[in-house]
């Protein structure tokens, strides 16, 4: 790839079949960044594996608030444990406090599994949707 030029997947650990493909193109050398989903459940099993990548890949936090389940409570966002659309998300975010505290510790606990899992700060943050 030329100097300069970043091809970045993101999602990975949306499912494992995507988060495969992309430990495959960044072995090829086809991908220069990917975006991981910490929140997801197949973070855990292939993180690992990312971490392989960092010194050749950028290794980002792409960081979710609209798939599937938060990490933690969110009991005015997420009341059933599932985060909503990204309308409700962007509403709620500008006119309820608690709620931006909530999206405040939620991105905290994201952060803080991707640092868990690769013992180190992600090069870049990003958002899904």
């Amino acid at each position: 790839m030329p100097t300069g030029f970043v091809l970045c997947a993101d999602d990975f650990a949306i499912t494992a079949g995507v988060s495969r493909s992309i430990l495959e193109l960044l072995g090829r050398g086809k991908l220069s960044a990917t975006g991981a989903m910490t929140s997801r459940p197949h973070w855990r099993g292939l993180a690992r594996e990312l971490g392989a990548f960092a010194e050749t890949a950028d290794l980002g936090l792409h960081f979710n608030l609209t798939c599937a389940a938060p990490l933690g409570a969110m009991p005015r966002l997420a009341p059933g444990g599932e985060l909503p659309a990204l309308g409700i998300v962007a509403r709620a975010a500008v006119l309820a406090p608690a709620v931006r505290r909530e999206i405040a510790a939620e991105f905290r606990r994201q952060l803080d599994a991707f640092e868990e899992a690769l013992g180190r700060p992600p090069d870049f943050v990003d958002g899904h949707q």
